[in-house]
C-alpha cells in the first residue's frame, strides 16, 4: 500500500502543472520514446552475461583477493566491451538530445552522469582484466548521486517513472517475451503521454464526489466534464490493450484479469457519467463508490521495467 501511494504521489508530481506540463509532454514523450527504442534494441543476452561477469569479478576479489582466472578473462573482457559499446551508444544519443534543452543543462548533466558512471566502471574492469593488475578499489561501483536529487532531476526532465529512468540500468527485453512486453510498453507510454494533459486535474475534480458518496451540491457540469474525459481515457486504454496478441502473453489468466479490471474502470466512469446526467441521488451514490484495487499489477505481468509501472490502474 505504501509503495502504491508513493507511486501515485510521484505520478501527480510529475504530471501536474496544467498547460505547462501539456506543452512539455510531446518533447518528453519523444525523448522517452528514444529511451524505449534503445532499451528494446539492447541485447538482453549480452547484459545478462555482463551481470554474471560482474558477479565473477567481485566474487574473485572478495573470496580470493584476485581477479578471475587468466583463462576466463578474455571472455569476460569481450562481454564487458559489448555491454560498454551499447551503453556508450545510448549515452551519445541522449547527449545529442540534451543539446536541444539548454535551459535544463544542469539536470541533463546529472542524468547523463549516471550513464557515464556505468561506462567508467566497465572501463575500469575491462582494463583490470586486460592488464592483470588487481586494484580492488577500481573494481567497485562508485557512490551515485543523492537519491532525492536524482529523483528531482528525473521529474524535471520528465523521466521519473518512465523509460529514460531505466535506460542506463535496464538489461533490455528477454527475446521470449519481447512481443508482449514491447507492445504493452508502447501502449503504456502513449497513455502516460495522454494523461499528462488533464488526467490529474480530472481526478482531483472527481475525488470529492467519491469522498462524499456521490453527494453533489451545485453545478454538476465540471464533474460531468471530468467524468466524461476519464471515461474516454479508460475506454481508449482498454481498446489499446485489447490489440495485444493473446498468443504473445506469457500468462493468459493474469492477462485476462488485468483486461477485465481495465474494462471495469471504463464501466465505472461510464456509470458516473450517466449518474451525473440523471442527477438521481441513488444512482450517484452507487456510481461514486470507490473503485476496486487492481489485483494484477504490471510487475506480475513482467512490465515493471516499462512505463506501465507509472500508470494508475
Amino acid at each position: 500500500m505504501i509503495r502504491t501511494t508513493l507511486a501515485v504521489c510521484l505520478l501527480v508530481a510529475n504530471l501536474a502543472g496544467g498547460s505547462a506540463a501539456a506543452a512539455a509532454s510531446e518533447w518528453e514523450g519523444s525523448t522517452n520514446g528514444l529511451c524505449r527504442s534503445l532499451i528494446e534494441q539492447r541485447d538482453y543476452a549480452v547484459f545478462e552475461q555482463g551481470r554474471k561477469a560482474a558477479v565473477a569479478i567481485i566474487s574473485a576479489a572478495v573470496q580470493s583477493g584476485s581477479l578471475p582466472e587468466a583463462a576466463e578473462r578474455p571472455q569476460l573482457v569481450d562481454v564487458l566491451q559489448r555491454q560498454r559499446h551499447d551503453l556508450a551508444a545510448a549515452h551519445a544519443a541522449l547527449a545529442e538530445r540534451s543539446a536541444q534543452e539548454p535551459e535544463l543543462a544542469t539536470e541533463w548533466h546529472l542524468f547523463l552522469g549516471t550513464g557515464a558512471q556505468e561506462i567508467d566502471l566497465l572501463d575500469r574492469r575491462i582494463e583490470a582484466l586486460a592488464s592483470g593488475r588487481f586494484e580492488p578499489h577500481l573494481l567497485k561501483r562508485d557512490a551515485g548521486p543523492d537519491t532525492r536529487a536524482l529523483e528531482e532531476t528525473l521529474a524535471e526532465l520528465g523521466f521519473l517513472g518512465r523509460d529514460c529512468e531505466l535506460v542506463f540500468s535496464s538489461p533490455g527485453v528477454p527475446s521470449a517475451q519481447a512481443g508482449f512486453i514491447n507492445a504493452a510498453a508502447r501502449i503504456c507510454a502513449e497513455a502516460v503521454d495522454r494523461r499528462s494533459a488533464t488526467y490529474v486535474d480530472d481526478l482531483r475534480t472527481i475525488i470529492p464526489a467519491i469522498v462524499t458518496g456521490g453527494e453533489v451540491d451545485g453545478d454538476r457540469t465540471p464533474l460531468l466534464t471530468a467524468a466524461q474525459a476519464l471515461h474516454a481515457e479508460w475506454q481508449q486504454t482498454a481498446e489499446d490493450f485489447e490489440t495485444i496478441d493473446a498468443a504473445a502473453v506469457p500468462d493468459a489468466a493474469l492477462w485476462g484479469e488485468f483486461l477485465r479490471h481495465i474494462d471495469a474502470m471504463a464501466e465505472v466512469y461510464a456509470a458516473r457519467v450517466a449518474a451525473l446526467e440523471s442527477g438521481d441521488p441513488g444512482q450517484l451514490a452507487t456510481a461514486f463508490r470507490p473503485t476496486p484495487i487492481f489485483a494484477v499489477t504490471p510487475e506480475m505481468l513482467g512490465l515493471n521495467q516499462t512505463d506501465c509501472r507509472t500508470l494508475t490502474f
